[in-house]
């Protein structure tokens, strides 16, 4: 992958959202709320993937890096330049990491 992940990232959060109860308890001692964005998607993506096979991992990961679709189209590229389309991630992890 050549981009920041932001439809994984979507879903995650609605995966969270969606199942915020059965997450929350899975980690008790985790204060999700203080954590980077980052760490936060790694401990909802470890929940997802939990008891799931090497094959329906792989199909996970299919689902959540697939590309967005609204109004029954696929949503274009981003006319930016993969490097500010990182720089502009990096700056949002460092924004999320309390910095």
């Amino acid at each position: 992958m050549v981009w920041p992940p932001y439809q994984a990232v979507l879903r995650l959060i609605a995966v969270a959202e969606d199942n915020w109860a059965e997450v929350d308890a899975a980690y008790p001692t985790v204060d999700f709320f203080r954590l980077p964005l980052h760490r936060f998607l790694n401990f909802v993506y470890a929940w997802l993937v939990k008891n799931a096979t090497q094959e329906q991992r792989e199909q996970i990961d299919l689902e959540l890096n697939a590309p967005i679709v609204t109004g029954g189209k696929v949503q274009p590229a981003s006319p930016m330049s993969e490097e500010q389309e990182g720089q502009l991630f990096m700056d949002l992890m460092k924004r999320t990491q309390g910095a």
